[in-house]
């Protein structure tokens, strides 16, 4: 049987986060080792282009890469559709589709792609205009962060929303799937999808790779240490729950406050790293909120896209590490360090929202249930899959 790695020659990652950019990479390198890698990065700002660029270039085998926005490319989807009638609709979706399809080709440095390359479904219309560009190609589904993998309707019932097709662009089914650690958020994301998985060595030397070709964002890691040498060190990765609705930022920052009062000896520096979704500011209300007790260092927006697997001088070398998502179980699989997730169901009804606790109930699972299951995992196959009901 011929696999993917040895028919096709053409990759296309659609990437919407650094994450994503740096799994793509690891997802080329497994998938299809041999193959031109062209990177179509969506949603991108002016903050955090210049270090999507740096990191793109730390992979030898990226051929081009191209930057568009979320309008530009809802653009691309509709700019069609008025001008038909409702009634005419059923009568032209193929080639208003084609049409779509088109658009999207036209800013891409190769006219066919073999493989395409994305994280998920839940934003924006890259992924059906892909489809539409190039319906013939591979569709290999990488998962978000380190391997999340988001059912649409699933997800979008969590955060009380509801899915609405788009009137000619279509679903996609993938033809394989692949991560490092592979969780299936509602438990029939990945049903009959083939599963390869990303060794955790591979992915360890892709991060220690960008890491070393990133100087300046070690000599400034190295420099923050330096100046707060031989104090406790905290490493506090905040989120964007007050942007989200779920909880005011006042009272966002008496909870980071009263975590750190209670886990942080006094005297302690905190190194803050930002959510890149946060909007409002956190650091002096976050001061304010800690009434002296640590000194608090919110690390450079130069640096708030860089993901935190990357920045090994504080994993490493501070002892205690706070977060609510993700790096409670990447950072655990990576580097073997415990994060502390303090969103047990009474801290959620404690600090938030009645609306979001069926939301943050089932996010502390996504992280602690994986986590749990790494003990006894051989690194084949579904690290862990969730139990959401089939709104299919």
């Amino acid at each position: 049987m011929t696999t993917i790695a040895e028919s096709k020659n053409h990759v296309l990652l659609l990437a919407y986060t650094p994450c994503n950019l740096i799994m793509g990479f690891a997802a080329h390198h497994t998938v299809a080792p041999n193959a031109i890698l062209d990177v179509l990065y969506c949603g991108a700002t002016d903050k955090n282009e210049l270090f999507i660029r740096q990191l793109a270039d730390t992979c030898p085998s990226i051929a081009s890469i191209t930057f568009l926005s979320w309008e530009r490319l809802e653009k691309m989807a509709s700019s069609s559709y008025p001008l038909t009638a409702r009634w005419a609709l059923p009568l032209t979706k193929g080639w208003l589709e084609r049409r779509a399809g088109e658009r999207l080709k036209s800013v891409c440095p190769t006219p066919w792609y073999d493989i395409v390359f994305y994280p998920h479904d839940a934003v924006g219309q890259a992924l059906g205009l892909a489809r539409a560009a190039w319906p013939m190609a591979s569709f290999v589904w990488i998962g978000d962060s380190f391997g999340i993998f988001v059912e649409k309707k699933a997800h979008f019932d969590l955060l009380g929303l509801r899915v609405v097709k788009h009137p000619f662009l279509r679903e996609i089914k993938p033809s394989q799937a692949t991560a490092c650690l592979p969780v299936d958020q509602s438990g029939y994301a990945l049903k009959d999808i083939p599963l390869t998985t990303i060794s955790r060595q591979t992915i360890l030397e892709i991060l220690h790779l960008i890491h070393d070709s990133l100087p300046e964002l070690t000599g400034y890691l190295e420099d923050l240490r330096h100046r707060h040498a031989g104090r406790t060190e905290i490493f506090l990765m905040t989120e964007n729950h007050a942007e989200l609705g779920y909880i005011t930022l006042k009272q966002e920052c008496a909870m980071y406050a009263d975590l750190l009062v209670q886990y942080a000896s006094k005297g302690s520096v905190v190194y803050v790293k930002p959510h890149p979704g946060e909007i409002f500011e956190r650091h002096e209300p976050l001061i304010t909120a800690i009434a002296g007790h640590c000194d608090i260092v919110t690390i450079s927006p130069h640096f708030r896209s860089i993901p935190v697997e990357l920045m090994f001088e504080l994993i490493l070398n501070c002892e205690l590490c706070i977060s609510m998502s993700n790096p409670r179980l990447s950072l655990k699989f990576l580097y073997n360090k415990d994060v502390l997730n303090p969103a047990e169901p009474q801290f959620v009804e404690r600090w938030f929202d009645p609306a979001s606790w069926r939301l943050y109930n089932d996010s502390y699972l996504l992280y602690e249930n994986p986590r749990e299951a790494l003990r006894t995992w051989d690194g084949q196959g579904v690290l862990w899959s969730g139990d959401l009901p089939d709104r299919v």
